[in-house]
């Protein structure tokens, strides 16, 4: 029904892709291929579907999104159902007159009827104020860091000082200082261990994962099943290492490489390792940082929290914390919880998050 400012709020329906990719150009300046978006909405194994709201006008033209997708989440030592509210976007043309907040509230009567009591977000600059001042949303304090690695100070000083000859000799001074701030250990070798690349996940995940998450309060639930779709079957490239002894699963670890910020970026997109087992998870730093390096990458980035031993893994692996000032854009970790349970979802310490919750896409 039209709100007198010229456009209306209608449920998504099959066909509605093309304008919505329209959109996500307009907004973001960059495009969403059809592939992406299928993947992403409708080829999930979790729930009957999408859960999508727009805003459009009198022409049918998609000016406003809201989504949410469902995924299973780990709380309160059992999985329950959850979702990540992603790709949240209004063309330029119609900010500033309340369709996202309109969008979200027709979006939450669909949330109640599938039992989905917890969501989780990562905001930026722009939509932060309207997720936590309006729509409920909590931030997730203290903020989640993001560590990087400098793996070759010579592309970073380049981008920093635009006047090649600076540049050149900022990198020669650079390389030293940065091999000293993100020293890593010495790769020592497997220690029994085999590390290989698969392209396949089974049973021993789950157990892997059984074995993790009794250490964690709050996380996306990482199943066999979850992980195939998120790494698996993605239209983007992931690699995908284990670390087994004896044919035990100890450990894996998820990388992707990107062209960003004018330089090649590795990412630590997933660190999973066995409690007892830090060296395991020495093990696959060491390992993706050697990728990296072959890959070209200057910087490597990963989400730290300090559950799962994540942090602590990064740390004795040469990864140092990005001060807040250094982003550049900022990047929140939201929650909102519409249940009547019990406790702080909001408290960072019992969260295990990592870039794959971030970048769904």
């Amino acid at each position: 029904m039209p709100d007198g400012r010229g456009w209306a709020i209608r449920e998504y329906v099959p066909g509605d892709r093309a304008a919505i990719l329209e959109l996500h150009e307009r907004v973001f300046g960059t495009p969403l291929t059809a592939e992406q978006w299928d993947w992403q909405f409708i080829r999930r194994p979790f729930g009957p579907g999408p859960i999508i709201w727009l805003a459009t006008t009198d022409d049918g033209r998609v000016v406003g999104h809201y989504s949410e997708i469902e995924v299973p989440i780990w709380r309160d030592r059992q999985v329950t159902p959850g979702a990540f509210s992603i790709m949240s976007m209004v063309d330029p043309d119609f900010q500033r007159q309340g369709i996202l907040r309109a969008l979200a509230e027709r979006a939450g009567p669909e949330l109640v009827r599938r039992s989905i009591t917890m969501s989780i977000a990562f905001l930026n600059d722009n939509s932060f104020p309207l997720y936590t001042q309006r729509l409920g949303w909590r931030p997730i304090e203290p903020t989640v860091p993001i560590h990087v690695s400098v793996l070759d100070a010579g592309p970073i000083a380049a981008r920093a000082l635009r006047v090649r000859p600076l540049a050149r000799i900022a990198a020669v001074a650079a390389r030293p200082l940065a091999r000293v701030v993100f020293r890593a250990p010495h790769d020592r070798g497997d220690d029994g261990l085999v590390v290989t690349e698969v392209s396949a996940v089974d049973e021993r995940f789950d157990g892997l994962w059984a074995a993790v998450r009794q250490g964690v309060a709050q996380a996306t639930d990482r199943s066999a099943v979850y992980l195939t779709w998120r790494y698996l079957e993605s239209p983007r490239t992931y690699h995908l290492d284990i670390a087994e002894e004896g044919g035990r699963l100890l450990g894996y670890i998820v990388t992707r490489a990107e062209d960003r910020f004018g330089m090649r970026v590795g990412h630590i997109v997933e660190l999973v390792v066995d409690p007892g087992r830090v060296d395991v998870g020495d093990l696959l730093v060491m390992r993706a940082r050697r990728r990296f390096g072959e890959e070209g990458c200057a910087l490597a980035t990963a989400l730290a929290p300090s559950a799962g031993g994540v942090r602590a893994t990064l740390e004795r692996g040469g990864f140092r914390r990005l001060p807040g000032r250094l982003m550049p854009h900022g990047i929140r970790a939201c929650v909102i919880d519409r249940s009547s349970r019990t406790g702080d979802l909001a408290a960072s310490d019992g969260w295990f998050l990592s870039w794959g919750d971030h970048d769904v896409g």
